[in-house]
């Protein structure tokens, strides 16, 4: 299940980097992104591998459009909740040219995101500033 979700960038939190068991590396970063409405909400999305250069190169206080997954997982009987985002596309003047024209900057891209994305423009938030999310079922068998 995937979501999308428009907003401005507050902040980018620092980059972390390290080894992975089977002798790779790995590198995630943070942004914080604020959600427009009566009460805005602020979400904090984690991202990995190339997606941390597209949100680099967006400048803080830009809109941006965010496509994201979230999964909890579960560790010594507490669950713990990750929002990864797996592209991020700046909006308006100014925006980069490879998240502006919708490129995912070589992240992760989960099964139906081409559908996703192509019908994402008749999903945007109304003037009222509701989210709805759409869901897009997957051909997963979990």
């Amino acid at each position: 299940m995937s979501f999308e979700v428009k907003g401005k960038l507050l902040s980018k939190g620092a980059t972390q980097s390290g080894a992975s068991k089977n002798g790779g590396t790995w590198e995630k970063g943070d942004f914080l992104v604020e959600i427009p409405g009566q009460y805005p909400k602020k979400i904090n999305f984690t991202v990995w591998g190339d997606v941390i250069s597209a949100v680099a190169s967006i400048p803080d206080g830009q809109e941006i459009n965010v496509f994201f997954d979230i999964e909890s997982r579960e560790y010594q009987g507490r669950y713990y909740t990750d929002v990864k985002a797996w592209k991020v596309a700046g909006l308006g003047a100014g925006a980069n040219s490879a998240a502006a024209n919708g490129s995912s900057a070589g992240g992760y891209t989960p099964s139906g995101a081409d559908e996703y994305s192509a019908s994402s423009s008749n999903n945007a938030p109304s003037s009222n500033n509701s989210y709805t999310p759409e869901v897009i079922e997957d051909d997963l068998p979990f």
